[in-house]
């Protein structure tokens, strides 16, 4: 997408450079004419020169009509390395998101394995029963199966970053950091509608393009004004005299006077500004769904870092003195293992909820950063 855009704005820029040269050409012309009066043989020659030219401003018009197609098309540019930002960002969330789901599986497992032991060696005992083992046994199955999955949800995961980047699985380096504990609550609902309808770059490249097709529109009318052709010419006649001529005319527009080409000019002004009215109304909405949703997420983790007291291997260290002391037993131990362990991972969750939730509020916005690049490089003549 980035490099389709990026060959349209290339496109864009080549109209306007044709659209900054002057379209027509001098014309050079020769005459040889000969003379027989049945008496002599004589010659008439001729070398003239003409050039047609725009009257109506119409290269002025279709500059300007180019400029904004350009300027579109930079939007769209703009649009499509923010879409990618965001896909790229939502991937290295979902990897760290995967990764921490897949520790919290092996440590799982790893609880599971020492407490179907300590089972063991209460059966072997005899303080023991085999139905605590049995069910602690069934758990240490269920959290290798989990182990299982949640390796393979992060191999997924960073094959879709790897995609993302362009790159080989084997060559996608080791993603670094860690899920947000936190995040703020987003401005107010008005701010960021406003925001976004001023900056969005597909509004801009929408407006852009129903400000060119306005200059089209100007164009056409324009076009329908026929060019001066003017022209001198240097000629002798029958050897013996020369002749100087002055030339000057233009098309008489009695039928054609680009009445399709305006017709369209308009219809297309009508199509963009359609679309540019839907475009608005579905950025209102779309900037609306990301606010409610990063509000919600926010939110959401706010409470769960609250109410998750302690780190997981803290709590679980106290039900595992529990046990040992006899207080409880190896059920009540798993269903304690349980709430805890699902408790973190809805914490994982929500903290990855609330980061994908600020990345699609920052697409929504316009407001999505990017890598620093440098701008398309621009001819001296389309710079001008």
């Amino acid at each position: 997408m980035v490099r389709e855009s990026a060959a349209r704005v290339a496109l864009a820029e080549g109209v306007l450079l044709g659209a900054r040269t002057y379209p027509f050409n001098p014309v050079l012309e020769a005459e040889r004419a000969s003379r027989d009066d049945g008496q002599e043989r004589t010659s008439d020659r001729e070398i003239a020169l003409s050039q047609e030219i725009e009257i109506a401003g119409q290269r002025g018009k279709r500059v300007a009509s180019a400029s904004a197609a350009a300027e579109a098309a930079r939007a769209a540019f703009d649009r499509s390395r923010q879409e990618l930002a965001t896909r790229v960002a939502s991937a290295f969330a979902t990897v760290l998101r995967a990764r921490e789901l897949a520790t919290l599986a092996a440590f799982e497992r790893e609880v599971a394995a020492e407490l179907a032991a300590f089972e063991q060696r209460r059966l072997d005992a005899g303080a023991g029963t085999l139905i605590d083992l049995n069910v602690t046994r069934a758990a240490e199955g269920r959290a290798e199966r989990r182990v299982a999955l949640a390796r393979a949800d992060e191999a997924a995961a960073r094959a879709a970053l790897a995609e993302v980047l362009a790159l080989p699985v084997a060559e996608l380096p080791f993603v670094a950091g860690t899920l947000p504990d936190a995040w703020p609550a987003p401005p107010a609902l008005a701010e960021l509608e406003r925001l976004a309808l001023d900056r969005r770059s597909d509004l801009l490249a929408l407006r852009s393009e129903v400000e060119a097709a306005t200059a089209r529109i100007r164009l056409e009318r324009s076009l329908a004004t026929p060019n001066l052709v003017i022209g001198v010419a240097k000629g002798r006649e029958a050897d013996r005299e020369d002749l100087d001529t002055l030339r000057a005319g233009f098309t008489i527009p009695l039928f054609q006077r680009n009445q399709g080409g305006i017709a369209t000019a308009r219809a297309d002004e009508g199509v963009l500004s359609a679309r540019l009215a839907s475009a608005e109304l579905a950025v209102r909405r779309e900037v609306a769904a990301a606010w409610s949703r990063a509000e919600a997420t926010s939110r959401a983790l706010a409470v769960f870092r609250q109410t998750v007291a302690g780190t997981l291997e803290e709590s679980l260290d106290l039900v595992q003195r529990g046990l040992a002391a006899g207080k409880l037993r190896g059920s009540e131990v798993l269903v304690f293992r349980r709430e805890l362990i699902d408790s973190r991972r809805e914490l994982i969750e929500a903290a990855a909820d609330a980061w994908l939730a600020q990345i699609e509020l920052g697409l929504a916005t316009g407001a999505t950063p990017v890598p620093p690049t440098s701008d398309l490089p621009r001819s001296s003549e389309t710079s001008r």
